[in-house]
């Protein structure tokens, strides 16, 4: 549940942003809508102006009477706003933290990330649990925003999230049970200080796991190995190269433990597609 008594400040009016809003208001709350876009080029516009207080083509002053802030994470964190809003002390979250706090106890979470194959490998997870008939949901970076589902009802077993850096640079305690690091390579670079700091934001979605969670992680890349000391979570190594560990492709098959699988019984094709089975 939300602190009615609570004021959300939503930062960009894009899915992820209007799906929060319409959560908070679902769930009681009090949201302040602000886009730098002005309404006619925002689809939903008119919806939001009936349904909230919104300000449209500006960032005003208003956003500083707000308690926090869901962040867009199209919206640099060097921009002048969020500069305004830190010297104001206002919390600021993103979009995949707050569906993790209102989300309900009884769904595991399962997140990936990576510089690359983050959507192949979220929906092969989203159709093996669906092929076991699990309830699950597939969301986050890859079609519909989390807090467009009802998340905050018991039910949903599995929730698979596609993560980008983005939104993981203002997460403040989402703590997925498993997530997976698939690989890094210099990405967003515009957007970071360069690519070690590119690389310690991927490597926030292990922050705040526990000892009873999982770490999947590719031991082909010294940039996560050597960042993958002080994870608390259980680490869970793949390689293309490494036949010592636990989940490894050795030409023409995958190894799981003591099981292997034919890459001609994978689906889809290609040495990093199987990488990612």
């Amino acid at each position: 549940m939300i602190d009615t008594n609570v004021k959300y400040g939503i930062l960009g009016l894009a899915r992820s942003g209007i799906a929060a809003a319409y959560k908070i208001k679902d769930m009681g709350g009090n949201a302040f809508l602000s886009d730098l876009l002005p309404a006619e080029k925002i689809e939903a516009a008119e919806a939001l102006k009936r349904d909230f207080e919104c300000e449209f083509g500006e960032h005003s002053d208003k956003l500083l009477e707000c308690d926090v802030w869901i962040v867009s994470p199209g919206i640099p964190l060097n921009a002048p706003i969020i500069t305004k809003g830190k010297q104001a002390g206002i919390r600021m979250i993103s979009e995949i933290e707050f569906g993790w706090q209102i989300k309900a106890a009884d769904s595991k979470v399962i997140a990936i990330t990576g510089s690359n194959g983050k959507s192949t490998t979220a929906s092969l997870i989203y159709h093996i649990l669906k092929s076991m008939n699990k309830k699950c949901i597939l969301a986050g970076n890859i079609g519909d925003a989390f807090c467009s589902f009802p998340i905050h009802k018991t039910g949903i077993e599995y929730i698979v999230l596609e993560i980008s850096s983005f939104q993981l640079d203002l997460i403040t305690s989402f703590s997925p049970h498993i997530a997976v690091l698939l690989n890094l390579s210099p990405d967003h670079l515009n957007r970071y200080k360069g690519f070690a700091d590119y690389c310690n934001s991927k490597m926030r979605i292990f922050r705040y796991q526990t000892v009873k969670d999982f770490a999947v992680l590719y031991l082909d890349s010294e940039e996560i190995v050597r960042r993958a000391d002080n994870l608390k979570a259980w680490k869970l190594y793949f390689s293309k190269e490494a036949t010592n560990a636990p989940a490894y492709l050795d030409g023409k098959f995958i190894h799981l433990g003591e099981y292997q699988m034919s890459i001609y019984d994978v689906p889809i094709k290609g040495p990093h597609n199987h990488l990612n089975a």
